[in-house]
């Protein structure tokens, strides 16, 4: 099963659909219950498709094999940190880039541990 954090965006969403429609069962996670089973619907909906549901991200670390984050940066180490221990020993896929966008122009961010995914490493060692 594969589970997005933070899923409900159309990132998330998005994944989820061409996970879906490829067969697998998917979960999108959110902070909030309901907007979660909200994306759901919206994507089994799109997709013309079933096998996706929606729950807290705390439930999608939980049940999910293989987990890809999709929040900004600025949610990633508040996200995780207390989800270590339901993520310990599974495969996660980060699509988190230290970014800024003012006026529509993106800039990166400093990350104290140098990026994205070494910030998630210390996290989640």
């Amino acid at each position: 099963m594969i589970g997005l954090l933070g899923g409900t965006g159309p990132e998330g969403r998005g994944l989820a659909l061409r996970f879906a429609l490829a067969g697998e069962q998917v979960i999108i996670g959110s902070r909030e219950q309901a907007r979660a089973e909200e994306a759901a619907n919206r994507v089994q909906t799109r997709g013309k498709i079933t096998g996706v549901q929606g729950a807290t991200n705390a439930h999608t670390a939980q049940e999910a094999d293989t987990v890809i984050l999709t929040v900004p940066y600025e949610a990633q180490a508040p996200l995780l940190a207390p989800l270590a221990g339901p993520l310990e020993g599974k495969t996660l896929i980060s699509t988190v880039s230290p970014l800024a966008f003012e006026d529509g122009l993106p800039s990166l961010l400093a990350v104290p541990e140098g990026s994205a995914s070494a910030q998630v490493q210390r996290i989640l060692p």
